[in-house]
């Protein structure tokens, strides 16, 4: 995975020699769900922060390709009621990654100017993850899906994207109760600015 970001980031940044290429920063909000395939099973979404570091490279007058380093925080609880000793309290869970999405953006400026609709896949490394069940050790470490959204980048380079994030891989690497088959699905706000 480490190789994979390292391998992507030198690609973009040998294309950046051309002065199509533009870097910014990042800063956004997410709500993060839990759910899992079948049965209308989720767990509560709760909100978490984005910040990161964004290029694009302009291939054409309506479509540029854009990369992502983002440190995400994802966030979730369960309704259910957990009963541990004589403590009462809801499952609680806070992840903690790296996120690498790669995106097709698309521009259409006979609508508005600096519009656009961007897809595409991202992949992502687990930080760190806490509980309060303590079943860290059973956590996968990879994440992978795919993101589609919409966006406004102002000809000052400012920007505005809102996107959702489609999560494949569960976040347990094995069954561990009712988390079995959960996977990361998420909708992020972010503002940021090409320099």
């Amino acid at each position: 995975m480490k190789k994979t970001i390292i391998i992507i980031a030198s690609l973009l940044y040998t294309i950046g020699l051309s002065a199509q290429m533009q870097w910014g920063v990042r800063l956004g909000a997410n709500r993060s769900r839990y759910t899992e395939p079948g049965p209308s099973k989720s767990l509560t979404a709760q909100w978490g922060a984005t910040v990161g570091v964004t290029t694009y490279y302009t291939l054409t007058s309506w479509l540029d390709i854009q990369a992502d380093l983002n440190y995400t925080q994802r966030n979730c609880k369960d309704e259910t009621l957990i009963v541990d000793m004589d403590t009462e309290d809801y499952f609680r869970l806070q992840q903690h990654y790296l996120t690498l999405p790669i995106q097709l953006k698309f521009f259409h400026p006979t609508i508005i100017d600096g519009a656009n609709i961007h897809f595409g896949p991202q992949l992502g490394l687990l930080l760190h993850r806490d509980d309060n069940l303590d079943i860290s050790g059973d956590a996968n470490l990879f994440d992978f899906g795919f993101t589609a959204g919409i966006g406004w980048l102002s000809p000052t380079g400012y920007f505005i994207d809102a996107d959702f994030y489609l999560g494949l891989i569960p976040i347990y690497k094995s069954p561990y109760g009712h988390l079995e088959g959960f996977r990361n699905h998420s909708l992020q706000i972010s503002v940021g600015k090409f320099f």
